[in-house]
């Protein structure tokens, strides 16, 4: 099986040469072949990921239909692309991040791990990290919903992946702790997901909030 890497944008696959006795790493243009391979990111941005799945829109709202419940993820190629708003907002973008005005530390894809009568249940999420900004959790860093905020607001955002896999009981206390790898799927699914949670936004984000 390939071993998928996505450094700066570009990605990469790894696999063992018999003929060679080596690894051999050639770069790759499309996900696609490499869905249920082990994936790693370097120095990648949100922004560089989803490019992944831009080039490739038709093949990903047909095979993830289920994860977008048949909501387009076209409008999202096309509103990454805009220029980033620094107009004024409820809050003000960091100095030394100008292109990140949603305050954010990064963006990153972790396990979700639900347990219901002894049965476990996992899903690859997607949020934001960064201050949360509430006078009940001061200094408190924490996961930040993105899928209501126009996706070029956190396209220069580093993309992380949290390996972090935690089992709790009925009680939230934790029983067992562990890291679990993701497959190239996993953060396709769990961004698409999270993102077209707001519908289809082809008319406008405020267009599916509209009442008659």
């Amino acid at each position: 099986m390939y071993k998928i890497k996505i450094s700066g944008g570009s990605a990469t696959r790894t696999s063992w040469d018999s003929d060679k006795r080596a690894y051999v790493t050639e770069p790759i243009e499309s996900l696609i072949p490499y869905l249920e391979c082990p994936i790693e990111l370097e120095n990648t941005t949100f922004g560089q990921f989803f490019s992944f799945i831009a080039r490739d829109k038709e093949f990903y709202e047909r095979a993830f239909r289920s994860a977008t419940y048949g909501f387009p993820i076209t409008p999202l190629v096309e509103e990454i692309k805009k220029p980033v708003k620094l107009g004024p907002r409820e809050w003000s973008p960091r100095a030394d991040h100008p292109h990140n005005p949603l305050n954010l530390d990064y963006v990153e894809v972790f396990w979700g791990v639900d347990m219901e009568d002894g049965m476990i249940s996992d899903y690859p999420g997607f949020h934001g990290w960064g201050d949360w900004d509430s006078p009940h959790h001061p200094g408190h860093k924490g996961g930040i919903a993105v899928e209501y905020s126009e996706t070029n607001m956190y396209r220069d955002v580093i993309l992380k992946f949290d390996h972090q896999y935690v089992i709790y009981d009925e009680k939230l206390n934790p029983v067992f702790t562990t890291k679990k790898v993701f497959r190239v799927q996993d953060p396709i699914r769990a961004i698409l997901f999270e993102l077209t949670w707001a519908g289809d936004i082809t008319n406008g984000r405020e267009a599916p909030f509209k009442h008659k």
